[in-house]
């Protein structure tokens, strides 16, 4: 029931947004009808990939290469929407304006629209596909013996279909260049049947850290047997906070740090893995510094009466296609970046390192995060 439901509800908005493209837009632009029957077509098109797309939730049969043209239909469908909408209101305020006498007018109008959907679908595709950055955060929070702690923080990467071992191969060489203190993955590792891409996700095994690497679960590591998933982490050598804690220690065996791992919250509604903060912050060492890894930003509206002295988040992406990101306000209080969300007490979060669905990015780059905790 849950997948007919959530199949209606993908189907019905492309199918509108599809249909308000054609009719609003490509119906509408001063171009031989040739051109206007190749646009016509390519709609259609995108929207029998949408179909495909959805019914992979189902039947997992598509290669990645596959995978990788349904998931940018999807993408370019949002964005010719947003183009189309822009369009739809200067063109019916020209017309409403000028009347039968703004000919020319229309006709530059048609070409400045033609020329932004191009930059705009091209700067997409090049955004998605470009290797994360690197962002370099320092968080005004101390940990005792340490002039500056160095966290690198993965997250969203989205291995499966489309993201594979070589991606993941390259980010493991790339963040052992640093040696960072510890590497945290903060959900949306497994976007797969997670025996499927065992050997994408096994380079993790080589990531070099002074006290380790932790994960926990976003809301992606439950669609795809999430147990399954924690079984393949913890074999390759990833601590994994299931609604936990744990205590990190030094060289010396000096406690330094609480680091508390979150279940997500989707698992409240899907009634698996159900997500427990009381139980997850009872061991907490009140005397050291505790950062808590939380898929979701919106956690923070629920956790910050154990007052966490750093959250780190993704889940977002940034929006990962501007002008999405205003409908993430929707959903979750943060878009990106660190926050202060009680006076000395911080949220971070991460545009995301891979992508999920469409391979694209605007105005939200990906990036793998090094946050350096200094008071300094």
């Amino acid at each position: 029931m849950r997948t007919i439901i959530f199949f209606s509800i993908f189907v019905t908005i492309f199918a509108l947004m599809n249909a308000y493209v054609h009719f609003r837009f490509v119906q509408r632009l001063a171009i031989p009808d040739i051109y206007r029957h190749i646009g016509t077509g390519l709609v259609v098109f995108l929207f029998v990939c949408q179909l495909m797309y959805a019914a992979s939730f189902r039947f997992d049969v598509f290669p990645g290469t596959v995978f990788l043209v349904l998931g940018t239909a999807i993408g370019f469908s949002f964005m010719l929407f947003v183009v189309a909408l822009g369009y739809d209101f200067l063109r019916t305020a020209t017309d409403l304006i000028l009347r039968p006498n703004g000919g020319r007018l229309r006709l530059a109008l048609d070409g400045v629209a033609l020329l932004v959907m191009s930059v705009y679908l091209v700067s997409g595709l090049v955004g998605g596909m470009r290797d994360p950055a690197w962002v370099h955060v320092r968080v005004p929070v101390s940990v005792p013996e340490h002039k500056a702690f160095h966290i690198v923080q993965l997250s969203d990467v989205h291995v499966g279909h489309v993201i594979k071992k070589p991606f993941v191969e390259r980010l493991v060489a790339r963040i052992n260049e640093s040696v960072p203190d510890i590497v945290v993955i903060t959900g949306d590792l497994v976007d797969r049947d997670p025996d499927s891409i065992a050997d994408d996700l096994a380079p993790l095994a080589g990531l070099k850290t002074r006290y380790g690497v932790y994960f926990a679960a976003g809301n992606h590591e439950y669609f795809h047997r999430p147990l399954r998933s924690l079984e393949i982490l913890r074999g390759l050598g990833v601590k994994v906070l299931d609604d936990e804690s744990t205590v990190l220690r030094d060289e010396s065996g000096r406690a330094i740090l609480n680091i508390v791992g979150l279940r997500d919250p989707v698992g409240r509604s899907m009634q698996i893995l159900l997500p427990d903060p009381d139980k997850a912050f009872a061991s907490v060492n009140r005397d050291l510094p505790t950062i808590v890894l939380a898929h979701q930003p919106v956690w923070i509206n629920e956790i910050e009466r154990f007052q966490p002295d750093l959250v780190l988040s993704g889940h977002t992406h940034g929006g990962q296609i501007f002008p999405f990101s205003y409908l993430v306000y929707l959903n979750q209080p943060y878009l990106n970046g660190l926050h202060s969300y009680q006076d000395g007490r911080y949220i971070y979060i991460s545009r995301g390192t891979g992508f999920w669905g469409p391979p694209i990015r605007v105005l939200a780059q990906s990036e793998i995060t090094e946050l350096v905790l200094s008071e300094e």
